[in-house]
């Protein structure tokens, strides 16, 4: 399926960044284990993820990401709380595949502050085109989540690869999710409100089952050695049972000084477990504010303290809400009119699977409004929305603002090489004085690449919640010749990648220039995170 550019190339953005850089993102895989996603290069690299060449916000995801650098996050993972690992496999497969022959799966209960030997379902995917079916009996409104695990190494090729699909009692779809978010694996999950009161259908597949509808590839092989699976739905308000922080808007009013207050709860190995916020629109001009303060002892692996949040995909295909989000905001308490980072979650991620998310430098200790929006239009008829966020660091930040303005004076970058003799250089950065800055960088080469290794780099900003508009980026040889095919210009609806770029001849360094058109007048932000690499294309 037709991927963004890996974010662990960002490596700062959660999944987009992988390579920007860091990264604590999730996307989603929607019906592929990419094999050179090159979305999240620009992040942060203190992160969870491994994506290969995923330029885009990357969290993780799988075998080339090279990303932008988000490593961001301390745990991204969707954590129930509990240890569900998967305990006495089924030696043979249940006969549930159909509606008709459709297994019970209970909410999840805690006795004696352990998860009952009934929480959890296990399954196993036996045969090549099997799909095992669950059914639930639900209310109008209940906040659930739904969450499989069966890969104990994220993204193995022989461990199962799960899809999950609801369905309500007329046996049509409800939603959908192929991974989680952030995308730390291949095990599924949903976050849903659900529209009505009955009966409704859970089905898990695997991912070769379903890919050919979905018009991607996933990995192989196709018929997987490890083919269990555990699966577990929570009330998401029950706190008993709910690990990391749900915290639902409660209508008490639009205003910061109601806010709805955000939590963190710490996971038993120390680092502190994904919070959401959500809740339902109550009509088209419902804005619902959430108060967060990221805690002075999350770990911050390197660079400077972010937060990361992710938004659902929207429809039937996706989280099951009638509307996606509208504007997702976020200001200081201090000042709440001044909008330091914004997304717009009306406009598809590029991918058309993954989520939209926000990855900022945001202060640790200090008092954050978060905003939730309604797009607008007419309401539909189960308007919910999750947020869901984390918080860690960025990629190494920029070191030589006042210097590095010039191709003389570029700003020298550190490697990170991987055992095949990839290279991979990541940022972050500001374009200060109102979008009049320029920054330079520069990579120097090694004589030992191989011939056929390429340049990548990738960059976000806006498409990260900054407030820089028209970010470009362009690659450059040592004298400031550009090099053929190697600028691109970010917009809301275009990620900012340079692919397979060939390496001048006797090129002992790199220059990557930094710009932006303008500063927005209604978001305070100037950051950007870059996450170049020289890797062999196509590597698996």
């Amino acid at each position: 399926m037709t991927r963004r550019p890996n974010l662990t190339l960002l490596a700062t953005s959660a999944l987009a960044l992988a390579l920007i850089g860091c990264g604590a993102s999730g996307g989603s895989k929607s019906s592929s284990d990419d094999t050179t996603d090159t979305g999240a290069t620009t992040g942060d690299t203190s992160a969870d993820t491994t994506d290969t060449t995923d330029t885009g916000d990357a969290t993780t995801d799988d075998t080339t990401d090279t990303g932008t650098g988000d490593a961001t996050t301390d745990d991204t993972g969707t954590d129930t709380g509990t240890d569900t690992g998967i305990v006495d496999p089924p030696e043979t497969d249940d006969d549930n595949h159909s509606f008709e022959t459709a297994l019970e799966l209970p909410l999840a209960a805690v006795a004696d502050g352990e998860l009952t030997d009934e929480s959890v379902v296990t399954g196993k995917l036996a045969e090549a085109g099997e799909v095992d079916y669950y059914t639930f009996e639900g209310a109008a409104g209940q906040a659930l989540g739904i969450f499989s695990f069966a890969q104990d190494t994220a993204f193995d090729p022989n461990t199962v690869d799960l899809v999950m699909t609801v369905y309500g009692a007329d046996m049509k779809q409800v939603a959908f999710n192929d991974d989680p978010t952030p995308r730390v694996d291949n095990d599924s999950s949903l976050l849903l409100i659900l529209p009505a009161d009955g009966t409704y259908y859970v089905t898990m597949q695997e991912c070769w089952t379903i890919i050919e509808s979905l018009g991607g590839a996933c990995a192989d092989p196709q018929i997987k050695p490890n083919n269990t699976y555990g699966l577990i739905m929570i009330d998401v308000s029950d706190t008993e049972v709910a690990s990391g922080a749900y915290t639902r808007d409660d209508e008490t009013g639009d205003t910061p000084a109601e806010a709805n207050l955000l939590t963190y709860n710490k996971s038993a190995d120390g680092p502190y477990e994904l919070s959401h916020a959500y809740g339902l629109f109550e009509d088209e001009t419902d804005v619902d504010v959430f108060s967060f303060t990221i805690p002075e002892d999350t770990t911050v692996n390197s660079g400077r303290s972010t937060g990361d949040f992710w938004l659902y995909p929207s429809g039937s295909g996706q989280s099951g809400a009638t509307t996606s989000v509208g504007k997702l905001s976020i200001s200081a308490a201090a000042e709440p009119d001044v909008i330091l980072v914004q997304i717009d979650g009306t406009v598809p991620h590029p991918d058309d699977f993954s989520t939209r998310e926000i990855t900022a430098p945001l202060e640790l200790g200090v008092e954050y409004l978060l905003w939730v929006a309604h797009p607008g239009g007419a309401a539909g008829a189960n308007d919910f929305y999750y947020v869901s966020h984390a918080a860690g660091g960025s990629n190494p930040v920029e070191a030589a603002e006042a210097d590095n303005n010039e191709l003389a004076t570029a700003e020298l970058l550190p490697p990170q090489a991987d055992p095949d003799g990839s290279l991979h250089y990541f940022i972050d950065g500001n374009i200060i004085e109102d979008a009049a800055d320029v920054d330079h960088y520069k990579v120097e080469l090694p004589e030992t690449l191989a011939a056929e290794m390429k340049l990548y780099l990738a960059c976000g900003a806006a498409l990260s919640g900054s407030g820089l508009r028209g970010v470009t980026a362009s690659i450059h040889d040592a004298e400031g010749t550009m090099l053929p095919g190697a600028t691109v210009t970010e917009s809301d609806k275009k990620d900012l990648f340079i692919e397979a770029i060939d390496i001048p001849e006797g090129a002992t360094e790199i220059v990557f220039k930094v710009t932006a058109e303008s500063q927005a007048e209604d978001v305070a932000s100037d950051f950007y995170r870059c996450g170049m690499h020289i890797l062999t294309p196509d590597t698996p």
